[in-house]
């Protein structure tokens, strides 16, 4: 039996086909672009998302040499689309990192209590969370609130374009400031307070529950065979963890998930929404059945990627062409016992914790006439890398 995991990422997805002993069989990706509204502004096409999942759900099907019996769907969290008649999106989804929503989160958690909050979903009440977008677009682009019919996270939504009942995970769930995460389900509080309907949400299971069969239509349009499962998945960055063996009685061991976003993830026995993970912007979420929390750095991959097609084109070029990694290649002449003249600040998009300034700028500083592009590379890295530190 073979199974598929299926990743929706910030600036790409992939499919990755697995045997019962947990070995990659195949995998196929696909990169996509945030699209930049107006200076820092960000905004991500689910539409598109939805043609490149399937196009790396079809390649991975071709390479495969045996039927895929299951598969999940692994998502960015905190980005909520909003979604109108028959699946179609409203208007483009706003990226979790983009400030838009900060003045609105600030404003309903004064109402309602940030402890209050904090206590019920677990979420420091920033911009990043779901909510925060829902009510920057209810009362900065009312028109588009009102043609909402449901509001939908990427695992989801994915899932309900494939055909079937729209399903998210409790990790997913969690992460738009909208669940309880004690009681594992909407909190009727904060939906209140909104005001919002739970007809509005999707049903939230744990991970790994079957959600149902693919419709064979939509399987024989993908390569999957009839009969194949859609199965609850989770938010990408607890899957990640799982992934890397990241258990909640190992108390000392935490994994890092660098992506478009680095995060530091750690398990919890349970939950804690303590005065000092608030102050800290610490989350406390659901993970499996149990709880996690992670320290992030919003701009880390992106960095890297924002060097590599603006700084080094020619370099990423060079390697597709002859096979190398490019990241590898940019690293070559780095020697971790020696650190370079130049410091960067990776805020690109704001800080991350323990600040989450959305006032905080990217910084390259000790430049010279002599400097080249290696050293920006090198800074980037060592940038990062002290990021991760702090």
């Amino acid at each position: 039996m073979y199974l598929m995991g299926i990743d929706i990422g910030t600036s790409g997805c992939k499919a990755v086909v697995f045997d019962t002993e947990w070995q990659v069989v195949c995998r196929a990706y696909r990169e996509y672009s945030v699209s930049f509204v107006e200076g820092n502004l960000l905004d991500l096409d689910a539409e598109t998302v939805f043609d490149k999942m399937c196009e790396v759900i079809r390649e991975a099907n071709r390479t495969s040499p045996m039927p895929v019996a299951a598969f999940a769907v692994s998502a960015i969290g905190d980005v909520i689309v909003p979604v109108g008649e028959d699946e179609i999106s409203v208007r483009p989804s706003i990226i979790d990192f983009d400030p838009r929503g900060d003045e609105e989160i600030a404003r309903f958690c004064e109402e309602f209590g940030k402890e209050r909050f904090f206590n019920i979903n677990g979420m420091p009440p920033l911009y990043i969370g779901s909510l925060s977008k829902i009510l920057w677009l209810r009362d900065r682009e009312p028109e588009n609130y009102a043609k909402v019919r449901r509001w939908a996270t990427y695992e989801d939504l994915m899932i309900s374009k494939l055909g079937l009942p729209p399903t998210v995970s409790w990790s997913e769930a969690s992460r738009t400031m909208l669940f309880d995460i004690r009681k594992k389900d909407w909190s009727d509080e904060i939906l209140s307070a909104v005001p919002m309907s739970r007809d509005l949400l999707p049903k939230a299971m744990p991970s790994g529950s079957v959600i149902g069969v693919l419709p064979d239509p939509v399987a024989d349009l993908l390569g999957f065979s009839r009969g194949v499962y859609a199965v609850v998945g989770g938010h990408d960055m607890v899957c990640s963890a799982v992934g890397a063996g990241l258990d909640e009685n190992e108390p000392g061991v935490a994994v890092d998930i660098a992506g478009t976003i680095e995060g530091v993830v750690a398990a919890l026995p349970e939950a804690n929404t303590a005065k000092g993970m608030l102050d800290s912007f610490l989350p406390c979420y659901l993970g499996g059945k149990n709880y996690v929390t992670f320290s992030v750095n919003l701009t880390a991959g992106s960095i890297v990627r924002w060097f590599r097609d603006n700084v080094a084109p020619d370099w990423y070029a060079e390697c597709r062409a002859s096979g190398r990694d490019v990241y590898e290649y940019m690293q070559r002449t780095m020697d971790p016992d020696n650190p370079g003249e130049l410091t960067l600040i990776p805020h690109f998009e704001g800080s991350g914790n323990p600040f989450f300034s959305t006032a905080s700028r990217g910084v390259l500083y000790g430049l010279t006439l002599d400097t080249k592009r290696e050293d920006v590379g090198r800074a980037m890295i060592e940038g990062l890398a002290l990021d991760l530190r702090l």
